[in-house]
């Protein structure tokens, strides 16, 4: 009984620390998000410096949070967003308004992406278990 419980306690607590992560997680990813978004609605007026100075603040927003993100992700995940964010502001800074909104939604996708894999959903968990049954 006495490691019927001890299992029980470790099970929870594992589980309680992947909930912990997630929320983290999308929490993190929305801070991204919105930062991005306030920084695109200088897009369509071409306020460019206004546009530099969001773009800027959403990867220093990007930087604070880049840790936690680098225990979860894959390198070449946080690699890709790193060049995106690069490109992006190369693209502020040239005033390059397609290019801005191609790197912008590249951008987004990809933090869109990391939100999704991170949220348990079912398919997400059913995904997991016909990979593992197929190999």
């Amino acid at each position: 009984m006495k490691y019927l419980i001890i299992g029980i306690t470790i099970l929870a607590l594992i589980l309680s620390l992947c909930l912990l992560f997630s929320y983290l997680s999308n929490q993190y990813l929305d801070d991204v998000k919105t930062q991005l978004h306030d920084a695109a609605t200088f897009l369509p007026v071409k306020d460019w410096d206004a546009l530099v100075i969001y773009t800027e603040d959403a990867e220093e927003c990007w930087d604070n949070h880049r840790d936690f993100f680098s225990s979860l992700l894959d390198h070449q995940e946080l690699e890709d967003i790193d060049r995106t964010f690069v490109s992006l502001l190369a693209y502020a800074k040239t005033e390059e308004p397609v290019g801005y909104y191609e790197a912008y939604k590249r951008l987004l996708s990809m933090l869109e992406h990391i939100s999704n894999m991170d949220t348990p959903h079912l398919y997400n968990i059913l995904a997991s278990i016909v990979n593992h049954k197929s190999i």
